[in-house]
């Protein structure tokens, strides 16, 4: 399975056409579909690398001054309590039940690496 870093830019990707959303889209067909997304995120920050471990969390709408069908899309996909077990024996090894997911994630089951605040390089 091939590892990708993706950004998806502005959240009005999915609401407007665009060269980049147009790319996105003609990704997926040409990758295998993963079983389970571990997101590295920079959407919210813990003192230590954190992984989220709710089975349905929450969405994190974590923008402001974009139109109001940005903020009622919702994205139901399962969290990944048994995707934060395996990688919990990385160095994120501190977990967040409640913590919600960034609003980049879509369908598949996820878990979420929080970034860590502290500027010491093996964080």
């Amino acid at each position: 399975m091939p590892a990708l870093f993706v950004s998806h830019g502005s959240p009005m990707i999915v609401l407007d056409e665009s060269p980049a959303r147009a790319f996105l889209e003609s990704l997926g067909p040409d990758l295998p579909r993963p079983t389970a997304i571990l997101v590295i995120t920079a959407h919210f920050e813990a003192t230590e690398p954190t992984l989220t471990t709710a089975a349905k969390p929450a969405m994190i709408y974590d923008f402001g001054g974009f139109p109001e069908p940005l903020y009622r899309m919702t994205y139901p996909a399962p969290g990944g309590p048994d995707l934060a077990a395996k990688a919990s024996s990385s160095p994120c090894s501190r977990t967040a039940t409640r913590a919600g997911t960034s609003h980049s994630v879509r369908r598949l089951p996820r878990c979420a690496v929080k970034a860590s605040s502290s500027s010491a390089p093996a964080r």
